[in-house]
């Protein structure tokens, strides 16, 4: 650890001096992926000047890529910097995936509003791969009801607002279409 705390310390000092370029990126993982895919999700490419930006934009990349590919529950550290050469350094990536998605299971009991078949085709909406979530809550101001599906900040993220709890759920399926 110290090791590795020292290496990073010069390799900072270091890249104060000069700038460093990504020789090598590895990545090892405790399941079975597409390295290749996962790194074109990255948007990370060996020969480009080293950028902790960058990298940090990387990572949520390949959550996203991993989500994705039915594993949401993988962990990604920022990468070890290993030193390569005065002028290139290795982006060693340690992939965990803390839990297989198929170990998980979602029951659901006494939802009145929100039927199972409606939860399920709005996860299922999600998992199309153009969505990242679906928020339901109360905005405080207006006491009206919101349901969002995607992140505040995506462009192509959707909200409904309603007076009601259930009018906010029909409102999204009217425009999503109902769950068959």
């Amino acid at each position: 650890m110290a090791r590795t705390s020292l290496c990073l310390a010069l390799l900072l000092i270091w890249g104060c001096l000069c700038s460093l370029r990504v020789g090598k990126i590895s990545v090892e993982a405790n399941f079975e992926l597409d390295r290749d895919a996962l790194l074109k999700a990255a948007g990370l490419a060996t020969g480009e000047e080293y950028d902790a930006a960058v990298v940090n934009a990387g990572i949520e990349g390949m959550q996203a890529w991993l989500q994705k590919q039915g594993h949401p529950f993988v962990s990604i550290p920022s990468p070890e910097l290993v030193p390569l050469d005065q002028e290139s350094l290795e982006l060693a990536f340690r992939l965990d995936e803390v839990m297989p998605a198929g170990d998980v299971g979602i029951h659901f009991n006494g939802l009145k509003l929100l039927t199972p078949a409606k939860l399920r085709a709005l996860l299922g909406y999600v998992e199309d791969g153009s969505h990242t979530s679906v928020t339901i809550g109360q905005d405080d101001a207006t006491m009206t009801f919101y349901l969002r599906i995607g992140r505040p900040s995506d462009p192509w993220t959707k909200a409904y607002h309603k007076g009601s709890l259930k009018g906010v759920i029909d409102a999204a399926f009217k425009d999503q279409g109902e769950p068959k």
